[in-house]
């Protein structure tokens, strides 16, 4: 009997030990196996942990490419950071204009798609040319200050970040930059200042190649000894000869017009074409210092004027006369004058127009002088000519825009 029990053990024991499972769970899924916590491609540690490429130390996360710090934010060049003084200044082919940097705004101080990024940090000015013609053109930048580093990018937008075009970062007081054009569509030529250099300058577009319409070379403003000398009027040789008794009626009223001078400076010519070019600003009270409260008027922004040397002649346009207490506008306004051999003046100057009476001065002047309603259907005028002016170079260079 024992024997019998014995063997019935012997053979049951195998079975027993087939079928009792091991409760410690190590067998094909445990932690040493695929889909466990340590090893798996879906554990803590796999691709789609917090460690992977989805998570928020990846490609998408606050660091990756899309993120603030990134192309678009608001420390790059196309961000809204970026404001330029768009569209700037016209530019004519074969014709010189004046600018200045001094005070103005920094919009910008990188030009990217040009390389050049960060270090532009002074004032710029923009300037637009639209060409004629298609074809190659070269801006020409120059200066007097060699203290100061003025540089030149020519872009194909006004826009920090347009595509660049071509420039000059030299650090002689000359940029020059070749640009291919095409017939009717702008481009645009900034001068900067680098690391906050600021001057005035001359900036020139040479068309021999392209830009212009015709084949002619043209004799360009630069060689111009009166480009950028700042005229100052000299109220005391101007001879009004209508109406007769504005200088009384002025004075009258307790005005001398002799306190408020007009400056007239030449920022342009095309001898071949016979044109010329011209601003006009206020001076300072008494004296022929231009007076930037006021920004400078552009006279020939509607058309060119015309230049046979000596004579000039500009207009019509609106010529403004501020002061403290009132504004004298002449509209339709023509000015003309001849430069003076040694070019340190303009003489026999005339200035004909439609001038304004001031609404405080109307009840007194009206009183004694011809009054009309202006041709705009507001305001009262009178005709006014004068003859005899001459305009003193003020020795201050061109005007500050």
């Amino acid at each position: 009997m024992r024997i019998t029990y014995l063997l019935l053990v012997l053979l049951l024991a195998p079975l027993l030990l087939v079928g009792c499972p091991d409760r410690s769970g190590r067998v094909g899924d445990d932690d040493d196996g695929e889909d466990d916590d340590d090893s798996a491609p879906d554990d803590d540690d796999g691709a789609d942990d917090d460690d992977a490429a989805d998570d928020d130390d990846g490609a998408d996360d606050d660091d990756a490419v899309d993120d603030d710090d990134m192309g678009d934010d608001d420390d790059v060049v196309d961000d809204d950071d970026a404001v330029l003084d768009c569209p700037g200044t016209t530019l004519n082919c074969d014709a010189a204009a004046g600018g200045s940097t001094v005070g103005n705004n920094n919009g910008s101080s990188s030009w990217s798609d040009c390389g050049a990024g960060g270090d532009w940090t002074g004032g710029e000015e923009i300037f637009q040319f639209t060409p004629a013609a298609s074809g190659s053109v070269t801006f020409e930048l120059t200066w007097s200050d060699d203290t100061q580093d003025l540089d030149l990018f020519v872009l194909a937008d006004c826009d920090a970040g347009a595509p660049c075009l071509g420039s000059s970062v030299g650090t002689t007081t000359l940029e020059e930059v070749d640009v291919t054009v095409t017939s009717g569509t702008p481009v645009y030529a900034v001068v900067d200042g680098y690391m906050g250099d600021a001057a005035s300058f001359q900036l020139e577009v040479v068309c021999d190649g392209g830009g212009d319409d015709d084949d002619d070379d043209d004799d360009v403003g630069p060689d111009e000894p009166f480009i950028d000398i700042t005229y100052c009027l000299d109220w005391n040789t101007v001879n009004v000869t209508d109406p007769a008794g504005l200088m009384w009626v002025l004075g009258l009223m307790g005005y001398d017009l002799s306190d408020y001078p007009v400056l007239l400076s030449s920022n342009g010519v095309n001898t071949s074409t016979n044109s010329i070019w011209m601003l006009g600003a206020a001076a300072v009270t008494g004296t022929c210092n231009q007076d930037t409260t006021y920004s400078p008027i552009d006279l020939t922004s509607t058309s060119p004027g015309t230049y046979v040397e000596p004579h000039w002649e500009v207009g019509p346009t609106t010529l403004t006369v501020p002061t403290p207490q009132f504004t004298l506008n002449v509209y339709d306004a023509v000015l003309t004058g001849d430069f003076t051999g040694t070019w340190d003046q303009i003489v026999n100057g005339t200035i004909e127009g439609e001038m304004e009476i001031p609404a405080s001065m109307v009840s007194t002047a009206c009183a004694w002088l011809s009054c009309y309603t202006c041709s705009s259907g507001a305001g009262d005028c009178v005709d006014f000519a004068a003859d005899s002016a001459v305009y003193n170079d003020n020795g201050q260079g061109p005007l500050i825009p």
